[in-house]
């Protein structure tokens, strides 16, 4: 009823061919842009000051997005939220590893750089 299935003809088999050409040649070129990204990524420390106490601690935290905003804004390197992965939540002052990573098994990882800008709330 829903028409999801099509009988295999030797027309539908060359376009499935087609289509799955194509879909490879996207994923090469998805993987040169990752790695092309991951070049630039490299070695990179990024510095993003936010209020915190006087122990260290932030008055919330950084996500994915707000790094990847930050590496556009310092760096110029567009990243998409999502291919920022954070092992734990960045809520303290100090350098944290973050990973990057633009495609599945492509990444590599930055630092980020938490500062205080001594502002108690």
């Amino acid at each position: 009823p829903r028409n999801l299935a099509k009988p295999a003809t030797s027309g539908i088999v060359k376009e499935a061919e087609e289509l799955k050409k194509k879909r490879e040649q996207f994923e090469i070129k998805d993987k040169e842009e990752a790695s092309e990204l991951i070049a630039q990524l490299k070695d990179i420390v990024l510095e993003i000051a936010e209020d915190a106490s006087d122990e260290g601690h932030l008055y919330g935290s950084l996500s994915g997005h707000r790094v990847a905003e930050e590496l556009k804004k310092q760096k110029g390197i567009a990243v998409r939220d999502e291919d920022v992965m954070l092992a734990h939540n960045l809520n303290t002052t100090g350098e944290h590893p973050v990973i990057i990573e633009p495609f599945k098994g492509i990444s590599t990882r930055i630092t980020v750089k938490i500062v205080s800008t001594k502002n108690p709330r």
